[in-house]
């Protein structure tokens, strides 16, 4: 928020850490300010069953609700209450134990009894918000979607919305799902975009939230010695600015696409998880889409022999100049300005001790994941 990082911090859940002074001044000195319960399961403070938000791999803050939503691997998505907190109420010297409670805890497998259509294991990522609604990138569940005013220890209250992808038994749908974002159609539609692991990029009709349908989802183009082929590694996060999208690969790099382009309907017949097919070297058919750009550091000639790839990124985007900041695994954060989306330039490149996986901005700072290198931030 504007001025709270909200972590997430595997077994140990949610941290707090207050960016600002008492006169809203950036800080050079963070502290955690509150957390949640450090255990796995719920446990009992001063009477009161507390519940935590275990196994924590992201976080996304609600400003409308004051809530921290945190992704939990293989617990699904749990709202954190923030409120008394970004009210002030909490300090290094009197910080809060922040507590979600079970009707915080949104899960299609979990305590409350297992969601028919959707009986996998919860593996939530990363969450898109739209009004009432939760798009949640899933893992290999794909998409789940789910309606936060409604009570998630009720199966049939209605919280559970829909899921495309979770089906059993089958290879999944959309891959590993790590990163979400929404887009509505100036045409009309509404378009969810995911990150889809080793699958690459993912396109889902979500104008009718309970029934989503598969628009598309496919491996990026790659050219190797003349001949078409796909992108390396697995598609990580994804941002939709504009009329772009921009993808995170964690061995390829980051891609731009035009939405119309990514939206365009297949030809008849055409089936969406196989929208390209090589046979003998020679191309079948490809619908895939054609990035408008695309950025690899080890292109760039003085970090040729750098590691790293591309995983979660921010941006900011101020009087019209687009900069995206890209986590970039052992090579640190890498700042790119991306004003014209067909012409991307290298700003910087940002080293750190471990290997940053995430990155946020507040402030005219950029605070960094950094694995066994903890939390770091640069001015």
């Amino acid at each position: 928020s504007d001025e709270v990082l909200y972590l997430a911090d595997g077994p140990h859940g949610v941290t707090a850490w207050k960016l600002v002074d008492d006169r809203g001044f950036p800080v050079d000195d963070l502290h955690v300010v509150g957390n949640t319960v450090q255990d796995e399961y719920p446990v009992d403070v001063d009477g009161t069953t507390v519940y935590p938000a275990t196994h924590a791999y992201g976080v996304v803050f609600d400003p409308i609700t004051d809530s921290a939503l945190t992704l939990c691997q293989g617990v699904g998505l749990r709202r954190v209450p923030v409120a008394d907190v970004e009210a002030g109420l909490a300090s290094r010297r009197d910080p809060l134990l922040l507590r979600p409670q079970p009707t915080d805890i949104f899960e299609h497998n979990g305590a409350y009894g297992k969601i028919k259509a959707t009986p996998k294991q919860d593996h939530a990522y990363d969450v898109a918000l739209d009004g009432d609604l939760a798009f949640v990138a899933d893992g290999g569940n794909g998409l789940t979607i789910y309606d936060l005013t409604k009570d998630p220890t009720d199966l049939e209250s209605g919280f559970f919305v829909s899921n495309l992808g979770g089906a059993t038994k089958e290879k999944p749908l959309l891959g590993r799902s790590t990163g979400i974002a929404l887009w509505t159609s100036p045409r009309g539609g509404k378009f969810a975009f995911l990150a889809a692991g080793p699958y690459g990029v993912g396109v889902v009709d979500v104008n009718d939230p309970s029934a989503p349908t598969l628009v598309k989802v496919f491996e990026p183009i790659k050219y190797e010695d003349r001949k078409v082929g796909k992108a390396d590694g697995r598609c990580v996060d994804v941002l939709v600015r504009g009329a772009h999208a921009y993808f995170t690969y964690d061995g390829f790099g980051v891609l731009c696409y035009e939405l119309e382009d990514l939206t365009l309907p297949l030809p008849d017949g055409v089936d969406p998880t196989k929208v390209w097919k090589v046979q003998n070297g020679v191309v079948q058919y490809d619908h895939r889409p054609v990035a408008v750009a695309e950025f690899r550091l080890r292109e760039v000639e003085e970090y040729a022999d750098w590691g790293g790839g591309a995983l979660n990124m921010a941006h900011t985007d101020v009087g019209g100049e687009l900069k995206l900041y890209v986590a970039y695994g052992v090579a640190g954060v890498v700042a790119l300005d991306w004003t014209v989306p067909t012409a991307p330039v290298l700003l910087d490149v940002l080293p750190t001790i471990g290997e940053c996986s995430a990155v946020a901005l507040s402030n005219g700072r950029l605070y960094a994941a950094d694995n066994f290198g903890g939390l770091v931030f640069f001015k």
